[in-house]
């Protein structure tokens, strides 16, 4: 938010600046992994409470496909914002360089984007609206030179925090020369980018310390898994085996019990009584012999075979007499 809007730091916390970038980003671009996000309120005078923004750092990679596609994708979520709101904008083209229209059109799209979301996030519920500048403004010639240098590092553009620092203090110090002030806000950059500089190199080290350690954990998991499978392997060679044995024993207890059963009922219409006898004692240790749930389904037939035995023999007996 603007100095000149007065928007105090009490009002919206950098935190808050800070969890809705975190919002924003997660909202959109939920494959992206955010590596950091910065927040900071020292650009501005000692006696004011104003000014805190946030800075991020989100990482290009996808991390469902493994592809460096976040340009594509912000192109997409555009076109879909596009739609969901029924924007009167031609949607972008995924493929290929935007020319500098499109580029412009493009940046419009998204910057509506972050205003609707951290409205309806942040600034609604404190009863605050970010809108666009009016039409006057941003169509004079300060808003013109700006948007020219919208493009340049931070450093380099007229309208930025130290050259607002350098009008307030050449107001309250007039006695001090342009030269000398230009002098000071070059020593100024020059340690400020040093000190970004040691500090993405520290970020570096520590980024490759990390992946030295991820990678030697893999490894690790690598060899684990082999060890795994192997022996996986070994086992279900194992229980192949063993079951094979155990449907050999079963297949020779049914066939047994079956063939028994056969020749009783073959015996019995033969009305041959004692081979009747003799089959059905080895019919009744057969079955014994099956396991469950076999024994069960041959206890079924073997009742109706002994049934069809007690129906012959008193068949017999009714006749003799």
């Amino acid at each position: 938010m603007p100095h000149q809007w007065n928007v105090s730091n009490c009002e919206i916390t950098l935190d808050e600046y800070i969890e809705a970038t975190v919002g924003f980003l997660t909202s959109y671009f939920p494959n992206y992994q955010i590596s950091a996000v910065f927040g900071h309120d020292d650009e501005r005078e000692t006696n004011e409470d104003t000014g805190a923004h946030t800075h991020y750092f989100l990482s290009g990679c996808n991390s469902e496909t493994g592809e460096y596609d976040l340009l594509k994708m912000q192109r997409a979520m555009a076109n879909n914002y596009i739609l969901q709101t029924g924007m009167d904008i031609d949607l972008f083209s995924l493929d290929g360089s935007l020319n500098s229209s499109q580029t412009k059109v493009f940046g419009e799209v998204f910057q509506t984007m972050v205003r609707s979301y951290f409205n309806k996030n942040l600034f609604h519920p404190k009863g605050l609206t970010a809108e666009l500048a009016p039409e006057t403004e941003r169509r004079s010639k300060q808003r013109a030179k700006m948007n020219l240098q919208a493009k340049l590092p931070k450093e380099q553009r007229e309208y930025n925090h130290h050259n607002r620092m350098i009008s307030k203090q050449r107001e309250l110090l007039e006695s001090l020369t342009h030269e000398s002030e230009q002098v000071r806000t070059e020593l100024s950059e020059r340690q400020f980018q040093l000190e970004m500089t040691k500090g993405e190199q520290m970020m570096l080290e520590d980024e490759v310390e990390y992946l030295e350690q991820e990678r030697s954990t893999l490894l690790k998991a690598k060899s684990l898994l082999r060890d795994e499978v192997a022996q996986m392997l070994v086992d279900r060679e194992k229980l192949t085996d063993i079951l094979q044995k155990l449907t050999d024993q079963v297949v020779g207890r049914l066939t047994k019990f079956s063939h028994s059963l056969f020749m009783t009922l073959h015996a019995n219409d033969l009305g041959l009584q004692k081979k009747v006898d003799v089959y059905i004692n080895k019919t009744v240790e057969h079955l014994f012999a099956l396991p469950e749930p076999l024994r069960s389904r041959g206890e079924a037939f073997w009742e109706e075979a002994k049934h069809s035995v007690a129906q012959k023999r008193q068949a017999a007996l009714d006749k003799s007499n």
